[in-house]
């Protein structure tokens, strides 16, 4: 191995000359993918990645292409520590290349290394680099420039980084540009307030908010859509909540909500504003359910809609502010409603396109979640009742999904067995089930890591919960306890016998 690895140090070293370098990329590419890990953290420790740095600065654009694969896999190789203090120059540079490729492959290592002391105590440039690459003409970059921002803000030196007074500069100049960066730097700085309440106190302080804060009611449909997504996100977290409250928000949106109510199901608003309120829901369930009538109002008419958005953005809204405990228990007060609803979900996994189906299929299993710490003999009551109006035969219902040819069906099916495996009644109904075990316990269902992993993690919450045994019986459990200790992916072993006279 150590020959090898001189070979490619000799390799690097060549290209210093000027020669056939795209060739000599070529040979250090293909040589690096044979290397193992450890070996190729090795030789980028102790060679000079001077040469292939330098490769960015050709005119030849197949020579930047090659060079940026190298540097991917030769940095990655590396710790995000050591990133900063090695090729701090390099990745400034990197991120002013005219390719937007190179700028991405720097912003992937900054975004590696972004949290690391290293960084956070000398990536003031890179910072404000990377805060104007939000408005990048090229989308990827924009969206790994804004992730590394948004990553930066959630360590103390990197949020005092973002709010230095230059960056902020940039970030307003970015404000100040056309509404497709204006509103992507909006994203960023929304994600930054509803991290916590200090980076919401300076995106107010800087003046950050104003425009969303003060055009979500302009005839503009476009802005006011924009401005509600906005406003959605904002409201998913208490302190920004509490935040529009005080601005009087809220009561803006339910008056809007009013008004594009009386068009029906029509106005181009509703959606926007459903979300809104949904999200808000999902903060303070029982406070919406009461105080915004034409809210529920309207979430619930979207239910029997034939429109399969409007339709998606209940049945996703509805699940959102039953996932929490006080979400469940506002809901069970509207019987009737959530009967329909649930009847709808059950409708729509059975019936609907292939991406609705499992987006429904998605809403049950959160609806229908509950972990073992809220489990009160009522909250076990409601999900079994809310089940059961899934379908008239439910259980049916779901292993025939667990047995589509489709991986995503069956692992959206797989999600909610991962629901009702947490709870006695949902054990009690997988054991009675004529093949459950026999189709939980076999590893031919499902090919793929997703479907292995869901099937492994629904047999882990049977293993260790405590009311499974006397569910499931002693040779059930030792079965489950095997499939558990073997593990997601497991391969039984085909003995071969031989027979006298085969060839």
């Amino acid at each position: 191995m150590a020959g090898s690895l001189d070979a490619l140090a000799d390799l690097l070293s060549r290209l210093r000359i000027d020669g056939d370098a795209v060739l000599i990329l070529k040979e250090l590419k293909t040589a690096l993918l044979s290397l193992p890990i450890d070996d190729l953290e090795g030789l980028t420790r102790n060679v000079s990645l001077a040469p292939v740095f330098d490769r960015l600065n050709s005119s030849d654009k197949q020579q930047i292409g090659l060079a940026c694969d190298l540097l991917t896999s030769m940095l990655t190789s590396l710790p995000p520590n050591c990133i900063m203090p090695q090729f701090q120059t390099e990745l400034h540079r990197g991120l002013l290349h005219p390719e937007p490729f190179v700028k991405e492959m720097v912003l992937k290592q900054i975004k590696r290394c972004v949290q690391q002391q290293a960084f956070l105590d000398n990536g003031r440039d890179i910072a404000m680099i990377t805060v104007r690459l939000i408005g990048d003409d090229n989308l990827s970059v924009a969206k790994h420039a804004s992730e590394v921002v948004v990553d930066l803000n959630k360590t103390v030196t990197g949020f005092n980084l973002i709010f230095a007074p230059s960056v902020v500069c940039q970030m307003k100049d970015l404000l100040a540009k056309n509404d497709t960066v204006r509103f992507r730097m909006h994203e960023v700085i929304v994600k930054i307030a509803t991290h916590s309440t200090q980076g919401l106190t300076k995106c107010e302080e800087w003046d950050l908010l104003s425009y969303i804060l003060n055009e979500y009611q302009l005839n503009d449909i476009l802005i006011q859509l924009n401005c509600l997504e906005l406003l959605s996100d904002l409201a998913m977290a208490e302190h920004s909540l509490y935040f529009l409250e005080t601005k009087g928000v809220i009561n803006d949106l339910e008056k809007l909500l009013q008004q594009e109510s009386m068009n029906g199901v029509s106005g181009f608003l509703l959606p926007g504003l459903i979300k809104f309120f949904g999200n808000m829901a999902h903060v303070r369930p029982k406070e919406v359910c009461e105080k915004h009538p034409s809210f529920i109002n309207m979430l619930f008419k979207f239910i029997d809609s034939n429109d399969h958005t409007l339709l998606l953005i209940a049945i996703e809204t509805v699940s959102m502010i039953g996932a929490t405990v006080d979400g469940k228990i506002t809901l069970e007060k509207m019987r009737e409603m959530m009967k329909n609803y649930t009847k709808k979900l059950g409708t729509a996994i059975v019936n609907a396109p292939s991406e609705l189906r499992v987006k429904a299929m998605n809403a049950a299993s959160i609806l229908l979640d509950l972990k073992v710490q809220d489990q009160t003999t009522d909250m076990l009551s409601l999900t079994e009742l809310w089940f059961s109006w899934l379908a008239s035969e439910p259980m049916q219902l779901l292993l025939n999904l667990c047995r589509q040819p489709f991986a995503d069906i069956r692992c959206a099916a797989l999600g909610i067995l991962r629901s009702l495996a947490h709870q006695s009644w949902g054990q009690q109904k997988m054991s009675l089930y004529p093949g459950f075990l026999e189709y939980i316990l076999d590893r031919n269902t499902e090919g793929d890591k997703e479907g292995k992993d869901l099937k492994f993690e629904i047999i882990s919450i049977l293993v260790s919960s405590p009311t499974s045994q006397e569910i499931f019986g002693t040779n059930g459990m030792l079965k489950l306890k095997e499939y558990y200790k073997q593990g997601p992916y497991y391969v039984f072993a085909h003995a071969e016998v031989a027979v006298d006279g085969a060839s």
